[in-house]
């Protein structure tokens, strides 16, 4: 009998496996990530648990509990899969979460599901299928003489208090059980330290352990994901300000450059007081702009026929951050959006100096509700007089309305004015749901790409027919722009008025042979700018959303032209421009230069080169690791310490912060942290207090000190 009884029990543990395996196979297919030997191992323990829980269960309702959570699982994992899909990051889990969206959140949640393959569905639901028929064929096998659906296993009753004891093979499962986790644990130490020793990334993490190993990880305390202590000098106690140390450390990556090279073109005379224009664009990638014929023909023919750069980059890939980094020429934070922990601080930017020194009206706009992300209180703090938000436009209303709108404003003003338009017309997901939309809310016709896609476009981490409905998303962005250069020249305006075209941060990635072309295509985004006098060419090699606020005021104060002293960017125009960028994303973090392109990753907590461009990169590695850290950690700090004032304000003129800023709609639990951050650092969503200290976690984060309860973080 107790032979019979351990192979049952092995039938089930081995069929689990096998089945969980084959699904993950096809969902790490479809996602284009490694399956390996390890995600099997994982895979295995995860069943071997899971028999267990079914072998001591003796109640039906219990059973059926247990199958419910496993569902969940299965559905928080094809969330994932979208997910992954745009942010290139697995979702943190909270099983809270599942039934406390807001429904902003939810709607778009929603919105994605169509990047979920419809043969993963039906997988998944064979999966969840085939596991209730295993343990239920398996309690029926282990006590036929009783009831199949009423009992189990005689060693262990949860409802009925019989004198019954634990029986001997109840106790070698239960040890098997404490030996399973503590070798699941062993595993997840040694190889996430094997892993950081060398030059793997996250989707080597992901692939190898697997959804299991991953749920592991989170469960075992996500495992050496706290803030880390930062290197002597970036202390609270420090004299020296972080931006201070932020700047030296840029010098030093300026200094270990081995390519050089100076601005082609020269900057003639200042401009007097002109209009300006930024058009933010929504998700548009460079490599899109390379299909032949092109999906956005006249950016294409602006790009060509005016000020362009080599490569131009995003400092983060969120909007917000965009924004941001555009407006304040300052990297964003490390693990989430500018506009959740940071919302209460000090600005010193460009609207600001627009409006203080030069009479300038400053005005943002965007076709969603100004309360997102937290705008209706960043705007004004970075200097925008009027935000033209939702009730003035409906939420998604096209680009093509909204710049219309603004050459308006430029009629009406009696003084120069600044405007920063936020795009909406490409954002994903890109449909058939949200070409229908256009048509029937906005009037807009969005047809999908027909010509032969190139041989790069097919190598995009989406289907086809994305690839098409996205190339007539940006067809219909780029007659927006079109329509703008139409009406300023129309209206008399051309000439007296500066017009910046940029992608907002990336959006497709992409898979082939060549990771440093993924990398490019995935990260390049176009960038354009119209300056009245005939200025064209390529200007610099590579630039970053930081670099635009200097340039605007080098081309209004010409060659009186001075950095302030928060700007971290340089004017395209300036020699001492560093042809460098850095990015923070979600914990990602990257540095890219004409010799080297670099790649941290908070997840594993190690740095990898992707490529050394000059050979002599290669001997200066430790340099670039160590002042682009520095790089990294300064710049969070000047943000936590609020050190992005202007310069003539003393610190008592500083507003103390007492409080935290928070948005429903992006901020579930009301702490001052997004959900995104949270995701990214671990904290708990929907708990405003992880730790139970009785300080919210913003608070915690605002005051150095961890929010997960390991004490001070020192900067």
């Amino acid at each position: 009998m107790l032979k019979r009884k351990v192979v049952y029990f092995l039938a089930l543990v081995f069929s689990l496996t096998f089945f969980n395996s084959v699904f993950f196979y096809y969902y790490y297919l479809k996602i284009d990530l490694n399956f390996s030997w390890l995600t099997i191992l994982f895979i295995f323990l995860f069943s071997l648990n899971f028999s267990i829980l079914f072998h001591l269960i003796k109640n039906v309702y219990l059973r059926l509990v247990s199958l419910l959570f496993y569902l969940v699982f299965i559905f928080y994992f094809l969330i994932n899969f979208s997910y992954y899909d745009v942010f290139q990051i697995f979702w943190k889990i909270d099983i809270r979460q599942l039934g406390q969206l807001n429904s902003a959140q939810a709607d778009l949640l929603l919105s994605y599901y169509n990047l979920i393959p419809v043969s993963l569905y039906f997988s998944a639901f064979a999966l969840f299928a085939i596991t209730i028929a295993g343990v239920e064929l398996y309690a029926w096998k282990k006590r036929a003489v009783r009831r199949r659906l009423e009992k189990l296993f005689a060693s262990v009753n949860f409802i009925e208090h019989k004198k019954n004891k634990i029986s001997t093979p109840a106790y070698f499962i239960v040890a098997a059980l404490i030996i399973g986790q503590v070798i699941s644990l062993l595993m997840l130490l040694n190889y996430k330290e094997g892993l950081k020793k060398t030059s793997a990334q996250k989707e080597k993490y992901y692939g190898d352990l697997g959804p299991y190993g991953y749920l592991l990880d989170q469960a075992y305390g996500r495992i050496k994901e706290d803030i880390k202590p930062s290197p002597a000098g970036f202390t609270a106690g420090s004299q020296e300000k972080n931006i201070d140390l932020l700047k030296e450390s840029l010098d030093n990556l300026r200094l270990l450059q081995n390519t050089k090279s100076e601005p082609p073109i020269k900057l003639k005379s200042k401009l007097e007081k002109p209009h300006i224009i930024i058009y933010q664009m929504e998700s548009v990638g460079a490599w899109a702009l390379k299909q032949e014929p092109s999906p956005m023909p006249f950016l294409s023919k602006l790009i060509s026929e005016n000020i362009s750069v080599g490569e131009f980059y995003s400092n983060s890939c969120t909007t917000i951050n965009a924004e941001f980094a555009a407006n304040c020429s300052f990297y964003p934070e490390s693990t989430g959006p500018i506009s959740d922990l940071f919302a209460g601080n000090n600005y010193y930017c460009l609207p600001t100096i627009l409006k203080n020194q030069y009479g300038y009206r400053t005005n943002l706009y965007h076709a969603n509700n100004a309360s997102f992300w937290n705008r209706d209180t960043l705007g004004p703090k970075w200097g925008f007089n009027n935000l033209y938000f939702s009730p003035r436009y409906k939420v998604r209303t096209s680009d093509a309305v909204v710049l219309d709108d603004v050459i308006n404003n430029i009629k009406k003003a009696n003084q120069p004015t600044y405007n920063y338009v936020i795009g909406f017309s490409t954002h994903g997901p890109h449909d058939q749901n949200f070409i229908e939309f256009n048509h029937y809310e906005n009037n807009l016709e969005i047809s999908p790409y027909f010509s032969k896609l190139s041989s790069s476009s097919l190598t995009v981490k989406t289907d086809e027919e994305t690839i098409r409905n996205y190339f007539g998303f940006l067809t219909a962005a780029d007659e927006s722009l079109k329509k703008l250069f139409e009406r300023l020249a129309a209206e008399s305006l051309l000439d007296k008025t500066i017009v910046i075209i940029y992608g907002d941060h990336r959006y497709y990635n992409f898979s082939s042979d060549n990771a440093v072309n993924d990398f490019n295509n995935y990260n390049e985004l176009p960038f354009a700018m119209y300056v009245p006098g005939g200025y064209k060419g390529k200007i610099k090699e590579i630039a970053s959303q930081v670099d635009i606020a200097p340039t605007i005021l080098n081309l209004i104060e010409g060659s009186g032209y001075k950095l302030p002293e928060y700007f971290i960017g340089r004017s395209l125009f300036s020699d001492s421009q560093d042809n460098g960028a850095v990015s923070k994303c979600l914990g990602e973090g990257l540095y890219i230069n004409q010799d080297v392109i670099i790649r941290t990753e908070k997840l594993l907590d190690a740095f990898a080169p992707l490529v050394f461009k000059h050979k002599y990169a290669k001997f200066k590695y430790e340099e670039y690791i160590s002042s682009f850290s520095a790089v990294l950690k300064s710049s969070d700090a000047a943000l936590n310490k609020d050190e992005i004032v202007e310069a003539a304000a003393s610190s008592s003129e500083k507003i103390i912060k007492k409080e935290v800023y928070f948005n429903q709609e992006t901020d579930s639990d009301k702490d001052g942290l997004s959900d995104l951050r949270e995701k990214t650092i671990g904290t708990d969503r929907f708990n405003p207090d992880t730790d139970g200290d009785g300080y919210l976690d913003g608070i915690e984060i605002i005051n150095s000190y961890n929010p997960k309860g390991a004490g001070k973080i020192n900067y």
